[in-house]
């Protein structure tokens, strides 16, 4: 296990945890449907126990790692929504295909790092308990997402 490579892994899915659970806060301030909108302050929430779970993770293996709440990506990514919210309509079903890609990325990435053998056997399992999770949020999303698309046309 390279113990650097380790921890900049965990570090990684961290701010991206972080990154969900300002992007979920920020989803709901736009929903327009109040079912929309708890579903999405839950969310949030749960992206917020992920990280104290992960930070908790981190701080095993370096007790002075001091986390970074998010990334430039990220950061970037809630920009970008918020510029195409205000040159365009926004509704609920755009807001959920958003909360809906972010998903989908955070899966993907939480795959590699689960399979890097730069990681502790232990920390994988972690990743892979909290990859469930994220699965059961997506599917969630998409299914309020397929609804409000149906319902719509």
């Amino acid at each position: 296990m390279d113990r650097q490579a380790h921890i900049r892994e965990l570090n990684d899915l961290y701010q991206l945890m972080a990154d969900g659970r300002k992007g979920y806060r920020e989803a709901a301030k736009r929903a327009k449907d109040p079912r929309i909108t708890d579903l999405l302050v839950q969310l949030s929430a749960r992206r917020e126990g992920f990280e104290e779970r992960l930070g908790h993770e981190i701080r095993r293996f370096k007790h002075d790692d001091h986390t970074q709440e998010g990334t430039l990506k990220g950061v970037l990514h809630r920009a970008w929504i918020d510029i195409r919210e205000s040159i365009s309509k926004s509704d609920d079903a755009s807001v959920l295909a958003e909360c809906e890609r972010g998903e989908r990325y955070l899966m993907e990435r939480m795959e590699t790092v689960a399979k890097d053998e730069a990681v502790a056997p232990e920390s994988r399992a972690l990743i892979t308990a909290l990859h469930g999770e994220v699965a059961k949020d997506l599917a969630l999303v998409v299914a309020l997402h397929s609804t409000l698309e149906s319902v719509e046309h």
